[in-house]
């Protein structure tokens, strides 16, 4: 299936990437996972594995960080909920925190350290008033553009799976479809000029490609994160059928969302308003992604293989024409998903900025001893995922602090 959408985006005029993360960003190419020896290579494997047996390092699992250990605006240690006891671990020098874009700025604003408004009405004394939980961004890709063929582009699950070779090849040799990362086989970056946060030589759109098979199942709903009547109304008409599922989301989104603190209950989730779509531009640059997405459906390649943009209206997006601009406006806002790309709730900013939680050393602003190290220090959301990006603030931060002590 990758071989055919490459060859069909080529035919449409979008250009071919050995390397989206190298010189050229823009262009499609095959998928790059982080896999080693035909198995995922997360970054326990690649870094805890190796790490484990450090005589500095003790893992404890099972654990839940509910809020900081501060003397005044002095970091101490954490508290953590293990086994139905809580427990305190003191630090020595300083405390990291990398919980992410959901949970560290949680972690933070029960400690104290947050928005004063919010605090003072949850009734948590403030500590460091900061703009923690702001600036909330993920990519929110729109999946209304599934496409059925006349024919099925890649074995189903269900078949790899029943196939005693698929499990003698992989645990054997390392070879055959288990190796591969699943459905999704490629990806297209395409820029879309005259946006606000255009530059030139960056992708504005991502388009992900997958070919599946949906199974008649009652947990298909939730997998695709729609209610029950969408996906009877929208998707029930495609099970055990062959379709293209794609994602098409804007990369650099102008909308902004927010973390906050339902109650001060610690074990409570915080609410994440994503907010999505929220800024005009945002949809438009989507709608310029559908029609991109269309140009290759319409490429030689896929009309052979009966490629056909499935055209039963989004609900809610009935009384409008189908295929018309105002059609995806409305459907990008009713059938669209969050990527999981969260960050920017702890943003990094030089000295001065209001909206800044932590300085370029990643360390908490009017707070001592304490840093975030996570995808919630990014100012803007990188033109991709967030793996690599992530993995570099780790690293970033380990050399920083490295250096800083060793003094």
């Amino acid at each position: 299936m990758g071989r055919l959408i490459l060859r069909a985006a080529e035919e449409a005029g979008v250009p071919l990437t050995r390397d989206y993360n190298g010189a050229q960003q823009t262009g499609a190419a095959r998928v790059q996972t982080t896999t080693f020896q035909g198995a995922r290579w997360s970054a326990n494997a690649a870094y805890l594995r190796e790490a484990r047996a450090r005589p500095n390092l003790f893992l404890r699992t099972r654990s839940f960080v509910t809020r900081l250990v501060l003397e005044g605006v002095r970091a101490r240690g954490v508290r953590y909920e293990r086994g139905g006891h809580e427990h305190v671990a003191y630090a020595t020098r300083e405390v990291i925190l990398s919980a992410g874009a959901v949970n560290s700025p949680a972690i933070l604003m029960h400690s104290g350290i947050g928005p004063a408004d919010h605090l003072q009405q949850l009734g948590i004394p403030v500590v460091q008033p900061l703009p923690v939980g702001h600036n909330l961004m993920d990519h929110t890709a729109l999946i209304a553009t599934s496409t059925t063929t006349n024919q099925s582009l890649a074995p189903s699950v269900a078949e790899i799976m029943l196939n005693p070779k698929s499990h003698v090849n992989y645990f054997k040799k390392r070879t055959g479809p288990l190796t591969s990362t699943g459905t999704f086989e490629a990806v297209s970056f395409h820029e879309i000029e005259g946006t606000s946060f255009h530059v030139p030589g960056w992708p504005d759109v991502e388009i992900l490609y997958a070919s599946v098979t949906p199974a008649p199942t009652a947990k298909t709903a939730s997998l695709f994160r729609i209610t029950r009547s969408t996906y009877d109304r929208m998707l029930r008409q495609l099970e055990s059928k062959p379709i293209i599922l794609s994602g098409i989301w804007r990369l650099r989104p102008k909308s902004r969302g927010r973390i906050y603190l339902l109650d001060r209950n610690t074990s409570t989730p915080p609410q994440i308003d994503l907010n999505a779509f929220s800024d005009p531009e945002d949809v438009e640059v989507v709608l310029d992604g559908v029609r991109t997405y269309q140009k290759i459906l319409a490429s030689p390649s896929f009309q052979k293989v009966g490629a056909r943009l499935l055209d039963t209206p989004v609900p809610g997006c009935e009384q409008l024409l189908f295929d018309s601009d105002d059609y995806w406006r409305c459907a990008i806002r009713q059938f669209s998903l969050p990527i999981y790309h969260q960050c920017g709730t702890c943003k990094m900013g030089p000295p001065g900025d209001p909206t800044a939680v932590v300085t370029p050393e990643l360390k908490v602003v009017g707070v001592e001893r304490l840093r975030v190290v996570d995808a919630s220090i990014m100012p803007l959301v990188t033109s991709g995922h967030l793996q690599f990006p992530s993995y570099m603030i780790g690293e970033k931060a380990a050399d920083m602090i490295k250096q800083e002590h060793s003094k």
